[in-house]
């Protein structure tokens, strides 16, 4: 028998991405469709390959380019689930199901709600590579691809690391940096360890932190509470911010106008191999390439 017939015989399947399984296609309708095996090996309640491991990254954009959350993320990603954490400490499980291509699904285990995701290699560097993922807000589809996601609005997506698997040595160490040594005469223990500056004596004093305001993380008000001095706070909503004194601004003068500015976006010149400032491409007029803020550049 010809191998061509061989072939014809066997029977094709594509990836199921609601149930996360292989369904064996229906001719003439084939499109998509592989062997049994290929298809087996992208399509299940699995975490893809090149999501292993432990992932440290920030968010790039939540729904529009000037909009995101500060500080790192961090994806765990184990054989079928992946445990992420945000900023603030806040942890949650999620099952992982690969739906073929570079998609893949997240299940919350408290909710059961899925939500759809894409992901993308970045860059594959000596020590480390980059890995891009996004999500569609509306849910409705898996994302076009990562690139796509941050040229859109009503995308979130994220800019994630790991040390580079073939590293030479293993020399990349990426686990999570000891917590700053904070002296213990300079805070008392509270629920949910929160603090508020003190600015007379300049030493952080125990609050309830449901009271919010200037009742912060202790360790925020450590590292930010300094005596005396007048206080700024930078006022956002004026069409130029700028500085403002305020018995309860957290900021001293130089801190305030050195952070209190309109946001500037930049590009990369491949020519000159630096940032150039360049007007934000989703402003009347803007430059489509002029994505990011310049300090991201």
């Amino acid at each position: 028998m010809a191998c061509s017939n061989v072939i014809a015989d066997q029977d094709l399947y594509k990836c199921d991405k609601a149930k996360y399984q292989c369904v064996k296609c229906t001719p003439p309708d084939t499109q998509g469709c592989n062997f049994l095996g290929p298809c087996q090996g992208t399509c299940g309640k699995f975490t893809p390959e090149d999501l292993l491991g432990v992932w440290r990254g920030f968010d790039a954009k939540d729904h529009m380019p000037t909009k995101f959350e500060m500080g790192e993320y961090r994806f765990d990603f184990g054989k079928a689930d992946v445990e992420v954490t945000w900023p603030n400490k806040t942890k949650k499980m999620f099952d992982v199901a690969t739906v073929q291509g570079d998609t893949f699904a997240l299940i919350d285990q408290a909710t059961n709600i899925t939500t759809h995701w894409s992901n993308s290699l970045v860059d594959n560097m000596k020590y480390t590579q980059a890995m891009g993922i996004s999500t569609e807000f509306s849910n409705t589809t898996y994302p076009i691809s990562f690139s796509d996601s941050v040229k859109r609005n009503g995308t979130l997506t994220f800019v994630m690391f790991q040390c580079n698997r073939y590293a030479p040595g293993h020399s990349c160490q990426f686990d999570t940096p000891a917590p700053p040594q904070i002296e213990p005469a300079m805070i008392e223990r509270v629920q949910g360890d929160c603090s508020r500056c003190d600015p007379m004596s300049g030493t952080c004093k125990a609050c309830d932190c449901a009271e919010g305001g200037d009742c912060v993380d202790a360790i925020k008000c450590v590292e930010s509470c300094s005596k005396g001095g007048d206080k700024f706070r930078c006022n956002w909503n004026a069409t130029n911010p700028m500085c403002i004194h305020d018995p309860n601004g957290k900021m001293d003068k130089d801190s305030c106008d050195s952070q209190c500015h309109p946001a500037t976006y930049g590009k990369c010149n491949l020519d000159s191999g630096e940032c150039e400032v360049c007007k934000a491409f989703n402003t009347p007029g803007g430059d489509p390439e002029c994505l990011y803020l310049m300090s991201y550049c």
